[in-house]
């Protein structure tokens, strides 16, 4: 469900795709809920404080998970990022959050490469060749 909310990869990983979606992972939502079934008065109060539990769970996880970590690197707080109002991630938004679909990181696992520069003729500018005064081979450079 995660993958269609944000048009991600089926290659991105559950964790981030999770957070890059807004939905708290299944087995905590589970316990959420197996915690207020328990409880024998169930209000709003209670509620939110049993969501705030969850999200600080989920938080320790998220930080704790070497899984996702250019994707951490841009979301830290996962509480921040669900309840944000800033709008709805989209194919393009989520291939950036993940380092997915025509960014480096996934381009540099997926296709051959068609850069031949290295870091000693070209230390500043990593992902580009200049060939005949124009840049080439940036969206498959390696380095």
């Amino acid at each position: 469900m995660a993958l269609r909310i944000c048009s991600a990869y089926h290659t991105i990983l559950t964790d981030a795709v999770l957070v890059i979606a807004g939905l708290i992972p299944l087995h905590l939502a589970a316990k959420e809920k197996r915690e207020l079934y328990v409880k024998a008065e169930i209000n709003d109060k209670v509620k939110k404080q049993q969501r705030r539990g969850t999200y600080q769970k989920w938080q320790e996880e998220w930080d704790t998970s070497d899984k996702g970590r250019w994707t951490r690197k841009l979301i830290h707080n996962v509480e921040d990022w669900t309840s944000s109002k800033y709008g709805d991630v989209d194919y393009y938004i989520t291939q950036f959050l993940s380092g997915h679909g025509v960014f480096r990181d996934f381009l540099q696992y997926q296709m051959a490469t068609a850069c031949t520069a290295t870091e000693s003729t070209m230390p500043s500018i990593r992902c580009s060749v200049v060939q005949d005064g124009k840049t080439e081979g940036l969206p498959y450079c390696r380095m």
